[in-house]
């Protein structure tokens, strides 16, 4: 937007030519370099300086168009968004959902990158959360918390069978470097919402099966529908994330 053109135009004026990027990744190229150089503590070019802010603001929505496969230019954004996104990081957040319907009173760690915890942070805010009006800072932390009444035990659900059947007198809290997020299923000021509730709004960004996942697609409706490579692109048809 011209927002994010402004930030590549003034970085390329003061440059004058010594930073340069492929058009599509000059944002996000930009950010990188100016970060690297803070974090190692060599000389910032006062122009790029005066305008870091600005440059982490329209990295991050860059990234976001990336991983949410430009959706916001498709005909089918939403349909399109959900899909993107649940291939960018459904695998990692249903292996999550598992944990949370499986708590055995021990603190699971995984590690991972700035493009690891953005696609999920995609998956469980609001669009207005501030989380994401900037880049992922460094050694940042995304925390599931999983909580319950004093009167329902956090017990494995193999004691008690079906994973859904534990679901009562549980809930989620999604922290970001130590603040509650606000999810989509939480009407609550502090981000608690029922395993229930996390649940079915996580539901669509789950990947459950890559290889069916993975089949050629057309856009069809709001939805996207599977097809076979015959009829992958019909006369008419908008093609979408043909893998």
């Amino acid at each position: 937007d011209a927002a994010q053109q402004q930030v590549v135009e003034h970085i390329d004026t003061g440059s004058r030519g010594t930073w340069r990027a492929h058009v599509v990744w000059q944002l996000i190229a930009f950010r990188d370099w100016y970060s690297c150089r803070v974090a190692c503590r060599k000389p910032v070019p006062e122009h790029v300086a005066q305008v870091a802010v600005s440059l982490d603001t329209a990295a991050a929505r860059n990234m976001h168009t990336v991983f949410e496969g430009g959706a916001e230019f498709t005909p089918h954004p939403a349909a399109t968004r959900r899909e993107a996104v649940r291939l960018a990081i459904g695998r990692m957040l249903r292996f999550l959902v598992e944990r949370l319907e499986r708590p055995d009173q021990t603190l699971h760690l995984y590690s991972g990158h700035d493009w690891t915890v953005t696609p999920l942070l995609l998956a469980l805010c609001r669009h207005d959360e501030p989380a994401l009006r900037s880049w992922p800072p460094f050694c940042s932390s995304l925390a599931l918390e999983l909580w319950s009444r004093s009167d329902t035990p956090l017990c494995h659900w193999a004691s008690g069978g079906d994973p859904a059947a534990a679901d009562e007198g549980r809930y989620v809290r999604v922290l970001w470097n130590g603040a509650p997020v606000r999810l989509a299923c939480a009407e609550s000021s502090d981000g608690v919402c029922t395993l229930a509730d996390f649940k079915s709004m996580v539901a669509p960004f789950l990947v459950q099966d890559f290889s069916r996942e993975c089949q050629p697609r057309v856009m069809r409706g709001p939805e996207i529908a599977t097809a076979d490579r015959k009829k992958a692109h019909p006369p008419g048809a908008t093609p979408a994330f043909n893998r």
